[in-house]
């Protein structure tokens, strides 16, 4: 904190204001980011059985890993929200917080970080069936040259990814089921219309932003009419 005892503009002695002080803040990283602990179990000679023996470690030090919940939640924010490569989290964890680890011990924390996760997931995911609006789309993507697809399943609090090798109505009856009877917003694949078919409460609301260009391509045709019938369609979806 700055005082003043004087004004500097007059040179009057100053009184207290009873108003916030004007403040200025600034952020920086601490030499030494990280905590480092090392638990030692002393060893012993017995003479007995001409063996050694180590003090043993608490219970919580030996099932517990190298890096500490906060670093390994770290990791996994690099991994799942910035994408990076364990190669890039490797260099950062070296460069950065001064520790050399190899890409499969990232790997195995990763795996490690899906496990715990894998209860939260799943409550999620049975959850999924009552909502009352959800808002759903794929992406196809390939690994180690097999093709796969990603599902978004938008709900009102929550998203969740669901990785499939199928882009059919499969999935929407794998993860939906026969109880949902609310409302699909999503694109024109052939797979909601199939799950909507099949699933008489199911409505689906199309993505208004596939409707427009649709409709603005029959004003691009050449008939007429059809011309006609697009620029209606256009002025009614304004």
């Amino acid at each position: 904190e700055y005082t003043l005892v004087s004004c500097p503009v007059c040179g009057v002695e100053l009184e207290d204001a009873d108003r916030a002080p004007r403040v200025v803040q600034q952020v920086e990283i601490i030499d030494v980011p990280i905590r480092i602990e090392e638990h030692r179990g002393l060893a012993y000679w017995c003479p007995s059985c001409q063996k050694f023996h180590y003090a043993p470690l608490p219970p919580e030090v030996e099932q517990g890993q190298l890096f500490g919940p906060r670093l390994t939640t770290l990791v996994a924010y690099m991994k799942g929200v910035c994408h990076a490569s364990f190669s890039t989290i490797r260099k950062f964890i070296r460069d950065v917080v001064g520790i050399k680890v190899s890409r499969g011990y990232l790997r195995k924390l990763i795996a490690k970080m899906g496990d715990a996760l894998k209860p939260c997931y799943d409550e999620l995911l049975a959850a999924l069936p009552d909502a009352n609006t959800l808002n759903i789309d794929e992406t196809g993507h390939k690994e180690n040259g097999d093709r796969f697809w990603t599902w978004c399943f938008r709900a009102e609090m929550y998203t969740l990814f669901r990785i499939d090798k199928s882009r059919g109505s499969k999935v929407l009856i794998d993860v939906l089921g026969e109880e949902f009877d609310g409302v699909i917003g999503c694109d024109f694949w052939g797979a909601y219309k199939k799950y909507m078919r099949l699933h008489e409460n199911v409505l689906l609301q199309f993505c208004m932003a596939h409707l427009i260009r649709d409709v603005k391509y029959l004003t691009t045709l050449s008939g007429k009419a059809t011309k006609a019938y697009g620029e209606r369609l256009r002025e009614a979806l304004r």
